[in-house]
């Protein structure tokens, strides 16, 4: 289970840089900067994830959900960072099913 929660916490910084990296590498608009807040949105989970709180791993798989959502919902809004949503969509996905695997074995 701690190999689990590891993994996660590296795709959440990770997935926090590419965030953040984005109104760098696009410029800054209204749609670069809620990116660059969900950015310093999973840089604090990713830090919370390696003090081991008890609730963090909750929080950060509806975080998760929410923002991969919106990412999905969000796709042809801006054409210009559809590449980078592909990436979010899939990283997202890919912690989502991390937390979700961490929850059934911890509770089986």
């Amino acid at each position: 289970m701690l190999l689990i929660l590891n993994l996660t916490t590296a795709l959440l910084m990770i997935m926090a840089a590419l965030h953040l990296a984005t109104p760098i590498i696009y410029g800054t608009n209204t749609e670069t900067i809620g990116v660059g807040v969900f950015g310093l949105t999973y840089l604090i989970l990713g830090l919370l994830m390696l003090s081991g709180i008890q609730y963090v791993p909750v929080s950060t798989l509806v975080i998760t959900a929410m923002g991969t959502f919106g990412a999905v919902k969000s796709y042809h809004q801006n054409v210009e960072i559809q590449r980078m949503t592909r990436a979010f969509v899939r990283l997202g996905a890919v912690i989502i099913f991390l937390l979700i695997l961490f929850f059934v074995f911890r509770f089986v």
